[in-house]
């Protein structure tokens, strides 16, 4: 703790030396990646013009290329980001600790990935996937801390350190590491995230790249509720106004989900934009490659059994579903100041989705792997007129059985630069996440395979967005969804009586 507040003295001065005065966060398209800016506007200023940096020198940057100035205002505006996912936690319902799952008050249903994922996705809250990972472009050295306390025994400590070693190369290192023991017994959650991320262009702006590594593990032990919550907790009984005093199902479980990547997005400029006397882009035409490596495994473990979730095959109970993943992109980029960006792709994505062993039962063979190659076509577009923007993204699988197709649309309008409207509609069809469509459990009731039997799942919707600084913002969506596949009991009311609808 002693070695945090001394990072704190000695980079705060430094907030406060580039920060001449309050700037709210700012976006727009990404410079530092775009080769025809680069000679334009360099990172840092030259030499010998050290006060005019300001905290615009500080640049948060996205996925999706979208820039952010850093804000270092501590205002009781930014109080709904001070949490645990450090994002607005709008429509999400938290469990009794911090670090455990949400509860969706909302559902949006629109596809962000374009394959399926390992599933268990009550535990990847605080998973950070690829388009959740921030680079950076940096004056001089930063550091961003963030700390708060938890329930009972534990803290939580956001690190990040971004550095440039020259104009055109930056990189970050970061921690987050958090354990909550909680107010009920064996409700302990605990996480470690380090991410560390690096970005470069050449002197020339012909090439440049992106690339992460990010290795995470999620830890929580889980206890099932309350076992008597009507005599202990819905009486309101003065003897168990300790909560740790509370009976549960059981204190013998935890699962835990634990991911590795590697990620590199770089490209070349084959034709170099020509520059007019207004330093504005002509045409440009560039070749990219994204390689992406990912490990994770997801696993349910438990000393003995419990008849909560009835029989079993095996004890201590052991259950590890293992996803490995490899995806190679190349790309063809062709910007022009008058037609706009179009980038045409082709997507090749191996998968491997196992369990250690087969399992034979009387009704026949549950397999345990999904393995396979899936190759898609796609192509983004992005146009500016004015105050007019049109985006779209598109993507056809030419081979495989996980995903056939998704496509997605905006179209934006800014009026007097007060007040934004935006169109989107979304429509896309892939088979839901590998939980769904392969398990094996030690426990009897929670083994099965669906790849063979389930139809793609199919989403269709239509959202109108109006954001205005002085009115707020309002979002309205239509959706529709075919072949919805989620988790259903089949117990009978006798069995829901006798608390036995889990087995």
């Amino acid at each position: 703790m002693k070695h945090c507040f001394l990072l704190f003295f000695m980079f705060y001065g430094i907030f406060l030396v580039a920060q001449d005065k309050p700037v709210l966060l700012e976006k727009r398209r990404d410079s530092a990646f775009r080769p025809n800016k680069a000679a334009q506007k360099l990172p840092v200023p030259p030499q010998g013009a050290e006060a005019e940096i300001t905290i615009k020198n500080y640049k948060i940057i996205s996925h999706q290329r979208d820039t952010t100035f850093l804000d270092t205002t501590l205002t009781i505006q930014k109080e709904y980001r001070y949490n645990y996912l450090r994002q607005d936690n709008f429509e999400l319902m938290p469990f009794s600790n911090v670090g455990q799952p949400y509860n969706r008050l909302g559902m949006d249903a629109d596809r962000v990935q374009l394959y399926p994922r390992i599933g268990a996705r009550a535990r990847h809250f605080n998973y950070e996937e690829i388009e959740d990972m921030k680079y950076y472009n940096v004056a001089t050295p930063m550091t961003d801390l963030f700390f708060k306390t938890t329930f009972e025994q534990g803290q939580l400590l956001d690190a990040t350190l971004a550095v440039n070693t020259s104009r055109r190369f930056n990189f970050s290192v970061a921690f987050k590491g958090f354990r909550s023991l909680g107010k009920y017994q064996f409700s302990q959650a605990e996480s470690g995230n380090f991410r560390t991320t690096a970005n470069y262009i050449t002197k020339n702006g012909r090439y440049q790249f992106r690339a992460h590594i990010a290795a995470q593990d999620l830890i929580g032990e889980e206890n099932g509720g309350l076992s008597q919550k009507e005599i202990q907790f819905e009486s309101e009984d003065p003897e168990f106004a300790d909560r740790s005093r509370l009976d549960v199902v059981f204190t013998n479980a935890q699962n835990k989900v634990l991911g590795k990547r590697y990620y590199l997005d770089h490209q070349y400029t084959l034709v170099k934009p020509a520059q007019d006397s207004l330093k504005r882009r002509s045409t440009s035409l560039s070749l990219g490659h994204e390689f992406n490596y990912e490990t994770k495994y997801y696993q349910f473990q438990q000393d003995a059994q419990n008849d909560f979730f009835g029989s079993t095959i095996l004890t201590p109970i052991d259950d590890k579903a293992t996803l490995k993943t490899f995806t190679n992109q190349l790309s063809m980029t062709f910007s022009n100041r008058l037609l706009g960006s179009l980038k045409g792709y082709v997507n090749l994505y191996n998968y491997d989705y196992y369990f250690n062993s087969l399992l034979i039962t009387d009704e026949g063979t549950i397999a345990n792997q999904l393995q396979g190659e899936e190759i898609s076509l796609g192509a983004t577009y992005e146009k500016t007129v004015g105050r007019f923007a049109l985006k779209g993204d598109g993507a056809y699988t030419l081979s495989g059985d996980l995903t056939d197709y998704f496509l997605t649309g905006a179209a934006s309008l800014r009026i007097k630069n007060t007040i934004d409207m935006r169109a989107t509609v979304h429509t896309s069809s892939r088979l839901p996440d590998y939980n769904y469509l392969l398990y094996q459990s030690e426990y009897e009731n929670y083994n099965w395979q669906n790849d063979q039997l389930f139809e793609s799942q199919q989403v269709n919707s239509l959202q109108f967005d109006l954001t205005s600084q002085v009115w707020g913002d309002l979002m309205v969506k239509y959706s529709t969804i075919n072949n919805y596949s989620y988790f259903a009991s089949t117990a009978s009311a006798e069995q829901i009586d006798a608390g036995t609808e889990n087995a």
